[in-house]
């Protein structure tokens, strides 16, 4: 599959990746659209240390193409989009409905390729059924998310 990895400071180049299949608890993604964020404007211009061995990318819409083990509640097909961090289910803050406060919260998807990648590998827990939107809107739910949650304007 084809990946946009960071080579360098303003450097990205399309590259030829190899496709892994979602392990236990994961979803892959066939990504149709990918916002930039300021984090990755953060890594293109060298501010913070981009991972240069995997695609990145947070803002996707995309439809579910493979469901790893354990998954349930998605179809092959479902349009899906994400948030960027996975958590775990049981500890005490996700028991209380606080998954943003998990103790064992995580990327969705650390070591594996993401949005600037033709297929992006995410945990379950970061992935939500969108209905009756474009790839486009879906890619600018999590950012909207993000700016009502942070305006004060109430939980989203």
């Amino acid at each position: 599959m084809k990946a946009a990895l960071y080579n360098d400071i303003r450097e990205i180049h399309v590259q030829e990746v190899e496709y892994v299949p979602p392990g236990p608890g994961y979803l892959t993604l066939d990504t149709r659209c990918t916002g930039i964020c300021g984090s990755d404007l953060h890594n293109y211009f060298g501010q913070w240390k981009p991972d240069l061995a995997v695609a990145q990318g947070h803002e996707v819409c995309g439809e579910a193409a493979e469901i790893g083990k354990g998954v349930t509640g998605f179809r092959v097909g479902d349009l899906v989009t994400l948030e960027c961090f996975s958590h775990c289910g049981d500890c005490l803050y996700c028991r209380k409905g606080w998954y943003n406060h998990c103790l064992n919260r995580s990327w969705f998807a650390p070591g594996v390729h993401a949005g600037f990648a033709e297929y992006a590998t995410v945990h379950a827990s970061s992935v939500y059924q969108l209905e009756d939107m474009t790839f486009e809107e879906g890619t600018l739910v999590e950012p909207l998310a993000v700016s009502r949650w942070r305006n004060g304007s109430g939980r989203t």
